[in-house]
């Protein structure tokens, strides 16, 4: 279907009528293939680095004599981090096991095999490891891999355990937020959003209250103790899969449609919010020294001041995934492009650690999922998405928020020059591929859907 806009007023008419809709669940994360890629953030303990790569290794890295110590092989990509607990590291991988092995030596301890690739990584605390898989379901074990209980979900799951006192909170496909008891596994209330939650790096808590996002393109903030939601904040319209920081009253949070916003974590709302290149998947800000390190699907590492302005930024050769982490003033993350690298405060690189493989991992849109469509009428899209969304409440109707009011193209947060001086469609708005400019000479607009 084609459409054609003679004017710009014709044209605000047509934008009007199209909206962003997801169409099918976030997929893009089970398609990964092999290649050194680096798609998770490296764990430092004791001058020892380890990072996992896409290539089924884990590295031990010596710091000091910038030197691989020792590399560990599975049977599956690795996109999670590693977990330190004592003189146990704990990687999981797309070939369903979590692996307990010797940080020191790299011999494997034991492993436990789950049903499904484990995309979110290992939490150890307590006595006690957990892991979420694919398969729907959350495990408990000791620290010598005895299974302690296990939880299903209605769904698969790609976060990371958060532990806090004796809970544990997971995201999951079926789109609730759980708070499990760690020494039963007994769901203590779930929180329903309206998509799926996806959270590699764990949820944040601070001051009695959970913070996370959800695909529904909202961001949340909920009671620890209750469930109950206390405010929720529009992200933007491709969902999120990122999760927030907090520092000092700040909440900093990177949203997938390329923006990095900060809020008043006390009341979700928006205090500055700046566009960058690219997406952001899978990233948790880093907060030091005043500045907010984020990684980009643009190839590059930003420094953000605490005001909303770039300071500089570091390019690689292929997306960032990788949440930077920061040891000895030092910033550690890994690229797309197969090299974990090492960076200064100010954005010098000192020296970088290559994986096994110089094959880049090939990434699907990250915008995949989403396709621009015509709005229905106003009776029609009433009655067929009136059961899309959640209120946002603990274990509540989900009739109260509609596709039209989570996806519509008309954002909030236009800016003056972004949106009038020029304008550009893409296909389904997700492929890249240019189909007209306002400022070209010669103007034959097509939008396709």
């Amino acid at each position: 279907m084609e459409f054609e806009f003679g004017d710009s007023s014709s044209f605000e008419l047509s934008m009007e009528n199209i909206e962003i809709v997801k169409t099918r669940k976030f997929d893009r994360i089970w398609n990964l293939g092999f290649g050194g890629s680096i798609t998770a953030a490296p764990v430092i303990s004791e001058n020892i680095l380890y990072f996992c790569s896409l290539d089924y290794r884990v590295y031990a890295v010596d710091l000091k004599k910038q030197g691989v110590l020792w590399i560990f092989k599975t049977d599956g990509c690795i996109a999670s981090s590693p977990e330190i607990c004592g003189d146990l590291l704990f990687v999981s991988s797309y070939d369903g096991n979590m692996y307990c092995i010797d940080k020191k030596t790299g011999k494997e301890l034991w492993r436990l095999q789950t049903g499904g690739e484990i995309f979110g990584g290992a939490r150890a605390a307590a006595g006690s490891v957990l892991v979420g898989s694919k398969d729907g379901f959350i495990y408990c074990t000791d620290l010598e891999g005895r299974e302690k209980w296990k939880f299903r979900t209605d769904d698969a799951i790609a976060a990371k355990p958060t532990i806090h006192e004796n809970y544990v909170f997971i995201g999951s496909y079926d789109g609730n937020m759980y708070c499990l008891d760690i020494r039963t596994g007994r769901e203590k209330w779930r929180f329903k959003t309206g998509d799926e939650i996806v959270c590699r790096t764990g949820t944040e808590i601070w001051n009695g209250k959970l913070y996370f996002a959800s695909f529904d393109s909202y961001l949340y903030c909920i009671n620890i103790e209750t469930g109950k939601e206390i405010w929720r904040y529009k992200t933007g319209k491709y969902g999120n899969s990122s999760c927030p920081t907090i520092h000092g009253n700040t909440l900093y949070h990177c949203i997938r449609d390329g923006f990095v916003a900060a809020l008043n974590a006390h009341n979700g709302k928006e205090i500055w919010r700046i566009k960058t290149g690219g997406a952001f998947v899978n990233q948790k800000p880093l907060v030091y020294n005043g500045s907010i390190y984020v990684g980009c699907e643009d190839s590059f590492l930003y420094a953000i001041n605490q005001n909303g302005s770039i300071l500089w930024k570091f390019r690689t050769g292929n997306s960032i995934n990788s949440t930077p982490i920061i040891f000895d003033n030092t910033l550690y993350f890994g690229s797309y492009d197969c090299h974990l690298y090492v960076v200064s405060e100010s954005g010098e690189e000192f020296w970088q650690v290559p994986t096994s493989s110089s094959i880049q991992v090939k990434l699907e849109p990250a915008f995949k999922v989403f396709e621009a469509q015509i709005k229905k009428d106003q009776e029609t899209e009433t009655i067929s998405s009136e059961d899309k969304y959640v209120t946002g409440k603990a274990n509540a109707d989900l009739s109260e928020y509609s596709m039209k009011s989570e996806y519509v193209t008309k954002s909030e947060y236009k800016q003056e020059s972004e949106y009038t001086t020029e304008f550009v469609i893409f296909e389904g708005a997700l492929h890249g591929e240019e189909l007209w400019n306002l400022n070209s000479e010669d103007l034959k607009p097509h939008l396709r859907i």
